[in-house]
């Protein structure tokens, strides 16, 4: 039996309405995701948390991972996000298009 009470409410809140399976469940019906990875906290291509939780959910479901930028030098599981080999594509929606379709055949 786990206990909550010394959690902030929107982790409460993910807990009780399993909010995480939920949104990996939308990922599963995805043909990609994209990943709009702009500088934060003084860091190009910056990718959290969540974002790296999602990349990993599509990696392991196979959907191919899209980025906006490059991968972020500078943070600890650079070697992770490569090994999920995601594909910059910047905004060339075409070229997201053309890439997702020879990954369906």
């Amino acid at each position: 039996m786990q206990d909550y009470h010394e959690l902030k409410e929107q982790a409460l809140a993910k807990i009780v309405n399993d909010l995480i399976r939920k949104h990996f469940a939308k990922i599963e019906k995805s043909d990609a995701i994209y990943v709009a990875n702009y500088e934060k906290k003084e860091i190009a291509g910056y990718i959290g948390g969540n974002t790296f939780l999602e990349m990993g959910k599509a990696f392991d479901v196979n959907i191919p991972i899209f980025l906006a930028n490059e991968l972020p030098m500078q943070i600890s599981y650079r070697e992770e996000l490569l090994a999920m080999k995601p594909v910059i594509v910047g905004q060339d929606w075409e070229k997201m298009e053309n890439c997702i379709a020879s990954w369906k055949k």
